[in-house]
């Protein structure tokens, strides 16, 4: 099963990502810059699509950077059952902030990861 990871640099750490897709790579990637849009220094116009979105906000920003790849990783359906929970929603609840988002939150990921595995060929009921 191929992987897509990337990775954030900023003044507060450091911020993993990993997806099933580079879509989805990108979309969670975005929403860390659309957050965080409100302190580029010329506040350009947000593009609608998330790569543009990643794209101007790392040409803009030159104190954080990002990187990205993808591995092929043969992950049994078990592991890959566990790993359904995005990593925001990991660290959320590693931090112990039970926002009204979590709640429901799990249940939504999980399923749209069911989708993306099974868009990428990975059977689920194994």
């Amino acid at each position: 099963m191929k992987v897509y990871v990337g990775c954030i640099d900023h003044r507060y750490g450091r911020n993993w990502y990993v997806a099933a897709n580079k879509k989805e790579l990108f979309a969670q990637v975005a929403a860390f810059c659309r957050e965080w849009w409100g302190e580029l220094l010329d506040r350009p116009a947000m593009p609608e699509s998330d790569q543009a979105v990643v794209e101007q906000y790392f040409d803009t920003r030159g104190d954080e950077c990002w990187e990205h790849g993808c591995e092929d990783l043969p992950l049994p359906a078990a592991v890959i059952k566990a790993l359904m929970i995005s990593t925001t929603q990991l660290k959320d609840l590693a931090n112990g902030w039970p926002h009204s988002e979590l709640r429901e939150a799990p249940a939504t990921t999980i399923k749209r990861n069911q989708k993306l595995l099974k868009e990428e060929g990975v059977r689920l009921d194994e």
